[in-house]
């Protein structure tokens, strides 16, 4: 097996035409016959860019699950489709008159209605103070999510994990990522109830269980929260001396999450809430504000941050800008479409989601290198770009190639069992940028983790960056 995999890495390496550089070949194959040999199936193509040669190559056609290499895909059909210029716009519009107006609010998806970017000004502006002045002091709701049609997740997603940050639920009213923060403080005596607070403030949960305070590391270090149809669920015990902590879980239901803080943000405004209309207002209305927010941010949170719920929320919000139904499904049908001429095989494309938390997910280092040439020759590279993590400085790349490669990789990691990936680009010593794309499916096995992985890609990269 060792001869077969050297023979085929050295034939891809020295085709006509190509430069010859025997150093980088022989250094590159023996870190993917390293990876082959723990019995890691590993795809891998390099190329520089605008270049139809292959600098190196491995199984490169073959189908590998791309873990959150996914959301290569899912950031380019968004800058295709949207616009580097796009504005995701929340429009808030006011029904009737007198004292029997109704706000209505056509929500665009709007996936950055954040705290962390609201601060003090609260996650809908000077709506409060802007019905102020029209001399109301109530008003009635409707959330108007015509054309939202559900699941909130991929159908590939498993259960088990819904409680997870990672795995938020998507939709047309979501707060803070489809997550709440949930914050922990010691009590000043064991046996002491922890204070628990949370994030968006203003929301209000039935809350059940407890976190006990403790003098014990090892019992304070086992606690939780989640959060259910029910409220919030507290268990554990949180060592005294250990600082105010806080941990995200997912939303049960995004839209009473964006109902509660929105009621309170009115009421701390002067404003009450009279009702929650279940149909539309017949009447055309009258724009009242709109809550607007760049595509950018979005785009760093998704590739740099490798967050699944903005993938997802994004998918849609290109559905209903191209076909009116912001659905996941409508979403990943647009996905598959748009990128299978890149895939070098019919069976080597294949689409569970838009983040690559799906295991259904298929793709090959060829089309994702494809993609990447494919952007990088377009006015959307320079957002593209800026959006991927930055070897030693940001994001899932912060803590890779710090010595060898610092600033000089962007890329998107990728991980969920049994899968790990790289893909990206890097500015070579010679200036030139070379794409490239590492895929690894496995058996998970004692010995075998994510981090011996990403070691080898770091290993492989290096080589790239510095030989070429």
């Amino acid at each position: 097996m060792r001869v077969l995999i050297l023979t085929s890495l050295l034939f891809s390496a020295w085709l006509p035409g190509q430069t010859r550089i025997p150093d980088f070949h022989a250094a590159a194959t023996r870190i993917v016959t390293e990876a082959e040999n723990l019995g890691v199936r590993t795809g891998v193509l390099v190329a520089y860019v605008r270049d139809e040669k292959s600098l190196l190559e491995h199984r490169s056609k073959e189908h590998f699950i791309p873990a959150s290499n996914m959301k290569l895909f899912t950031a380019a059909l968004v800058l295709e489709d949207l616009g580097p210029d796009y504005v995701f716009r929340s429009r808030l519009y006011l029904h009737g008159s007198g004292d029997r107006q109704a706000l209505r609010i056509d929500p665009g998806g709007n996936p950055l209605l954040l705290g962390s970017l609201n601060g003090d000004q609260g996650y809908f502006a000077d709506l409060p103070a802007r019905l102020t002045k029209l001399g109301m002091s109530s008003v009635s709701v409707y959330l108007d999510d015509r054309g939202w049609p559900g699941p909130s997740r991929p159908t590939g997603w498993s259960k088990r994990q819904w409680h997870k940050s990672y795995a938020a639920p998507t939709g047309p009213f979501v707060l803070d990522l489809g997550c709440i923060t949930v914050f922990i403080q010691a009590g000043e005596e064991a046996g002491q109830d922890c204070r628990v607070w949370l994030e968006p403030a203003g929301l209000q949960l039935p809350r059940r269980g407890r976190i006990e305070t403790t003098q014990s590391k090892k019992k304070g270090s086992v606690y939780g929260a989640s959060v259910d149809a029910r409220g919030l669920y507290l268990s554990g015990a949180y060592y005294y001396k250990s600082p105010t902590h806080p941990f995200q879980v997912a939303a049960e239901d995004p839209r009473a999450v964006y109902s509660s803080v929105l009621t309170s943000e009115l009421r701390n405004g002067g404003i009450k809430v009279d009702a929650w209309l279940d149909e539309a207002p017949v009447d055309e209305g009258t724009h009242l504000m709109d809550l607007d927010r760049p595509l950018g941010p979005a785009l760093q949170i998704m590739l740099r941050d490798s967050n699944n719920f903005m993938a997802e929320q994004c998918l849609r919000i290109v559905a209903k800008e191209k076909a009116n139904e912001g659905s996941l499904a409508m979403g990943q049908q647009l996905l598959e479409r748009r990128f299978a001429s890149l895939a070098p095989r019919k069976e080597a494309w294949k689409v569970g989601d838009g983040s690559g938390l799906s295991r259904s997910n298929l793709t090959s280092p060829a089309q994702i290198v494809a993609l990447l040439n494919r952007v990088h020759a377009t006015k959307n590279r320079k957002l593209f770009m800026e959006s991927l993590a930055r070897s030693g400085v940001s994001g899932t790349m912060k803590n890779r190639l710090k010595a060898e490669l610092r600033g000089a990789v962007v890329a998107k990691t990728g991980t969920i069992n049994g899968v790990s990936s790289l893909s990206g680009y890097v500015r070579c010593k010679s200036g030139k940028v070379a794409l490239f794309s590492i895929l690894m499916n496995y058996k998970p096995k004692r010995g075998l983790s994510a981090r011996v992985l990403r070691r080898i890609q770091d290993r492989l990269v290096t080589q790239i960056g510095i030989r070429n």
